[in-house]
């Protein structure tokens, strides 16, 4: 599911290596049985997402999330603070599945 968003480049900072996208994109958390998107995309990069959700996610636990392009993810929560959450994919994303990304949520 799809927000309308306008899509911003984050300004880089000294630790990040990856370029990153503000959005605001509907996912799912596809190890979850319940079907309505219970997770926001705030930002994406090749290597992982920053998430908003109302769900406590631990730090060092997996995640199966579904993309709006319906390719699902596996990602690892590395950071945590209040309902934002910083994710690394387990495989980077390669740049057209990234771009396929940045160009639904416009």
């Amino acid at each position: 599911m799809s927000i309308p968003a306008l899509l911003l480049r984050d300004e880089p900072a000294e630790r990040r290596g990856d370029e990153r996208w503000r959005v605001r994109l509907g996912a799912l958390r596809a190890d979850s049985h319940d079907s309505s998107p219970d997770l926001t995309i705030l930002n994406v990069s090749a290597t992982g997402l920053l998430l908003q959700t109302e769900h406590a996610l631990p730090l060092g636990v997996c995640l199966i999330v579904e993309l709006p392009n319906s390719v699902p993810k596996f990602c690892k929560v590395v950071w945590s603070s209040g309902r934002l959450h910083g994710t690394a994919f387990s495989e980077p994303l390669d740049p057209s599945e990234l771009q396929e990304l940045v160009v639904l949520s416009l």
